[in-house]
């Protein structure tokens, strides 16, 4: 079976099943994705093909539509983000590193070989993970305290469960901060943190965090 014909029935298979938890499937980026009162669930289910088998990808990613807002007012002009989503990543990381639990698979991926299994048993696997790891996962980052102290209160000096790099974590983590309502000093306190430790480790965009951090502790001190 070529890729193409693979991916026909995979994803009418999982659409059917994802549709009934208001996923709508976007069919030239491959993903599935839930918008609902501002939060944003992303869902990335590709394919590649390798040698005789078919590799299927299973990622979560989490956003809002209100972080969305504050990213394009503070960072658009000066900054470039990796990605507009909070957090989030492959269903083996989720699972390992938040749930504490070993993955179900040894790869991070689904394995497809023709002959071996019915699509339809890889679309229940798929789903199967989807329902034990990113679905609860994704549900806990409605919560604004719990998303805060899931990227601010990691290690420091660490991307941790940022998606992107630590250049997105310690901006990311400020505009987390202020939506969680953290008084300005507490604020003031994580942002000289991120500095702190972007100076130690003599990182690239030192000049544009403190453009941006200037700039948004700024409008926080109006705004409170």
């Amino acid at each position: 079976m070529n890729i193409n014909d693979f991916n026909c029935q995979f994803y009418e298979k999982l659409e059917a099943k994802l549709s009934c938890e208001n996923y709508v499937f976007k069919k030239s980026k491959k993903i599935f994705e839930y918008n609902k009162d501002g939060h944003i669930f992303t869902l990335e289910a590709f394919t590649v093909r390798m040698s005789s088998a078919i590799i299927v990808k299973i990622n979560g990613f989490y956003s809002s539509e209100k972080f969305n807002n504050l990213i394009k007012r503070f960072l658009d002009q000066y900054y470039s983000i990796q990605t507009k989503y909070i957090t989030g990543g492959s269903a083996a990381f989720i699972s390992e590193y938040f749930f504490n639990e070993k993955f179900i698979n040894d790869t991070n991926d689904f394995w497809w070989y023709e002959g071996e299994e019915s699509i339809d048993s890889i679309v229940e696997k798929w789903y199967e993970v989807y329902f034990k790891y990113l679905k609860p996962f994704l549900n806990k980052c409605k919560d604004i305290n719990f998303l805060n102290k899931l990227i601010n209160e990691y290690k420091i000096d660490e991307c941790g469960f940022i998606a992107g790099g630590y250049n997105n974590r310690v901006l990311k983590g400020l505009i987390l901060a202020y939506m969680a309502d953290n008084p300005i000093d507490k604020i003031e306190s994580l942002a000289l943190s991120y500095e702190t430790v972007i100076r130690n480790k003599k990182l690239s965009f030192l000049k544009s965090y403190l453009t941006v951090k200037n700039k948004f502790i700024d409008y926080i001190k109006l705004h409170k």
